[in-house]
């Protein structure tokens, strides 16, 4: 914002000079020549009318200095107005982008939290020590806690045309949530078929077909497109050989589809890498909000 010291023009000066020189030589004349009190008895004295004209000058010049200084002023004055204006606008901006980004950290961090590797881990261990329930039950807290934040996600920005860092942030998140989702329905899938296994009841292929079209649409949504997911049980199920060793065919699959959770290992990181850079971009594109206008 421009905020120039006051100070009076080339312009403004070669007026005052050229008034200063030249406004007394008419003024004079005219007092002297033209000036009818100058006929009245004992009034014709030049050096009085001279003396009036130089006061009556000094008065007209002290006028029109005074003049453009105030001019001046006011137009200082209007610059300023404006410009202190703005930077109140732009504070008030800066202040509440500054509330918003306190929050937005907060929430990135809470959308990292939510890919809970460890968690991930210990249901690992549960299936491996067959306690199916307690499995689940860390299962179903985790997909409800994703679940959240992935409706969360969705009111992360306040504008609706995102920038590029923006979108960037939100398409990784979206793909880690789909993978780790995924592989979380997949388990979840699993678990009472391993219980029923586990109780001794003997799984055919018949059966697993029946279960797994009851659960098809569910466990469908779920997986991102081949090539950018770590696994995808259910695909595996349906191509497996009726001829199989059903029950121990899949209990190799959910072992091979949990070495797979490497890959979110790698998701994960990557989504704290972006994670960082947004923030980065966030707290800049804020810090510039009070050079606006300038």
């Amino acid at each position: 914002m421009k905020n120039d010291d006051f100070t009076l023009s080339r312009k403004d000066l070669a007026r005052i000079a050229v008034l200063t020189l030249l406004l007394p030589l008419p003024v004079n004349w005219a007092l002297l020549k033209l000036n009818p009190l100058a006929l009245m008895e004992g009034a014709g004295d030049a050096a009085i009318w001279i003396d009036f004209g130089g006061s009556y000058i000094g008065g007209i010049i002290g006028g029109v200095i005074s003049i453009l200084i105030l001019n001046r002023t006011l137009q200082q004055t209007g610059v300023l107005h404006k410009d202190l204006k703005i930077l109140q606008l732009n504070t008030i901006r800066y202040t509440q982008e500054q509330e918003w980004l306190v929050d937005f950290k907060g929430r990135l961090a809470d959308n990292l939290k939510a890919i809970d590797l460890y968690g991930l881990n210990m249901v690992a261990s549960c299936l491996a020590m067959k306690d199916y329930p307690y499995a689940k039950t860390l299962l179903t807290g985790i997909n409800v806690q994703l679940e959240q934040q992935t409706v969360a996600s969705d009111f992360l920005f306040p504008a609706a045309e995102l920038q590029e860092k923006e979108r960037e942030y939100l398409s990784l998140m979206r793909t880690v949530y789909l993978e780790y989702s995924a592989l979380i329905r997949d388990l979840l899938y699993y678990i009472p078929l391993a219980e029923a296994a586990d109780k001794g009841a003997e799984l055919s292929y018949e059966s697993l077909m029946d279960y797994t079209m009851t659960q098809y649409d569910y466990l469908k949504e779920q997986h991102v497109p081949d090539g950018k997911t770590g696994g995808n049980l259910l695909m595996e199920v349906l191509e497996l050989d009726p001829g199989e060793d059903i029950g121990n065919a899949l209990k190799q699959l959910v072992e091979k589809r949990l070495t797979m959770r490497t890959h979110l290992y790698r998701l994960k990181a990557e989504l704290a890498q972006v994670t960082q850079q947004l923030i980065r971009y966030e707290e800049k594109r804020i810090g510039a909000i009070l050079s606006e206008g300038a």
